[in-house]
């Protein structure tokens, strides 16, 4: 009776969590405007096929998500938070809905996190790298969700050296 109970369960989750986790990185990228402030993007998919997802439109420089949310930092070569200003908005096609996008059943959203970075004098000899900390989403109607830290390891760019004749060098792993 337990295994048929376990069972039961195992293919119920399986039915309604793991298909909200279709969901990937498809592109990085950072460079650099003038010297001193970098263009940071990182452009991913989400895919449903049963519910609506809502997706975060806003960005902000945090440690975990909050609400509907995404949060990011923006880290040097040491692994320490980057000391500049940040500013980041997700931009998206999928139709928007109180402040979110609201991802229909059955269709891929493409998502793009914008981040634009103005670095201190101190930072200009520090490669920079954006990261995200924290991504919400959340079937219609119900308490968001969150990618856990393990999932968000590749929702990160490359680092990025922003140098002060204006050019930049990006650091391959």
């Amino acid at each position: 009776m337990k295994s048929s109970l376990f069972v039961f369960v195992f293919i119920l989750f399986s039915a309604i969590v793991l298909p909200a986790h279709a969901y990937t990185v498809t592109k990085t990228n950072a460079f650099s405007v003038d010297g001193r402030t970098a263009v940071f993007t990182i452009d991913y998919t989400f895919q449903h096929g049963t519910y609506n997802l809502v997706m975060p439109l806003k960005a902000e420089r945090g440690s975990t998500a909050s609400g509907t949310v995404l949060t990011y930092t923006i880290v040097n070569g040491s692994g320490q938070p980057g000391k500049g200003v940040a500013h980041g908005i997700v931009l998206s096609s999928s139709p928007l809905k109180n402040n979110t996008y609201v991802l229909p059943k059955g269709v891929r959203g493409d998502y793009r996190l914008l981040v634009l970075y103005t670095r201190t004098e101190d930072e200009a000899t520090e490669p920079l790298m954006l990261q995200v900390t924290g991504l919400p989403f959340a079937f219609e109607n119900v308490q968001p969700l969150s990618l856990n830290p393990s999932e968000l390891a590749s929702y990160k760019t490359d680092p990025i050296m922003l140098l002060n004749n204006g050019s930049n060098r990006i650091i391959r792993h």
